[in-house]
């Protein structure tokens, strides 16, 4: 089964994700969350979902070398990029 690498983001940085994502995400870590559960559920009768955490600087500094928004997709690619390259 094809593996599906999703951006987790922890309680602890989401402030930080909202301060230069704050259109792309949701106002409130819990809203996130549910958000977050809602699409592994809908992804997961077809693929192998990973969760994937994902640190704020890291995704920034991934964003300027790959001259990308700070953007849901960007965050997505950031997330398969990572999960990918672990063994």
């Amino acid at each position: 089964m094809e593996k599906l690498f999703l951006p987790v983001i922890v309680a602890a940085d989401y402030e930080a994700f909202r301060g230069f994502m704050k259109d792309e995400i949701p106002a409130t870590f819990d809203e996130w969350l549910r958000r977050h559960h809602k699409c592994v559920s809908y992804w997961r009768a077809e693929r192998c979902v990973v969760d994937v955490d994902v640190n704020p600087d890291e995704f920034r500094r991934f964003c300027l070398a790959e001259a990308r928004g700070h953007n849901a997709n960007a965050l997505c690619v950031f997330a398969d990029r990572v999960g990918k390259a672990k063994p």
